[in-house]
């Protein structure tokens, strides 16, 4: 397989490029972003494009279930505690202690949380009942969720 724009040779394994439906004859466009390469035909077909579309939703499906599993369900933990405090949900803060009637809040040393997620994917996750609470402790304390 060659890349057009660069004209690069990346061997890839036979079975892989079977199962994409890439023949030796196709070039290939690779598109990078933010965690992830993907390599599709650089010449496509209505019906080319409707499958590489619906293999990347499926994709983005699988990944957001695991997503959704690492964060549990919401029991409101996180709304409850930031809205009686009137703190909004994406100040970085950390350790709400309820004390005698008191809530003390720490600005939090993490330098990404929950905020920090696209809106699209917060708002889908919190649709299907994800624990945003546990979301951002997952981010804040960089834990691998996905693999071994």
């Amino acid at each position: 397989m060659k890349s057009k724009k660069n004209s690069h040779t990346v061997i890839l394994p036979d079975y892989a490029c079977e199962k994409a439906g890439f023949t030796a004859e196709d070039t290939l466009e690779l598109y990078i972003t933010n965690g992830i390469l993907v390599l599709f035909k650089d010449n496509m077909t209505a019906m080319d494009m409707a499958n590489t579309i619906d293999s990347l939703s499926i994709l983005a499906s699988d990944l957001i279930v695991e997503l959704t599993a690492a964060c549990g369900i919401c029991d409101n933990c996180f709304g409850d505690e930031s809205e009686e405090a009137d703190i909004p949900l994406c100040d970085k803060l950390v350790d709400f202690s309820d004390e005698i009637g008191e809530i003390t809040v720490k600005e939090a040393e993490a330098k990404q949380g929950v905020c920090d997620v696209p809106e699209g994917i917060l708002t889908v996750l919190a649709a299907s009942g994800a624990c945003l609470a546990k979301l951002d402790d997952l981010i804040v304390s960089n834990s691998i969720i996905y693999g071994n």
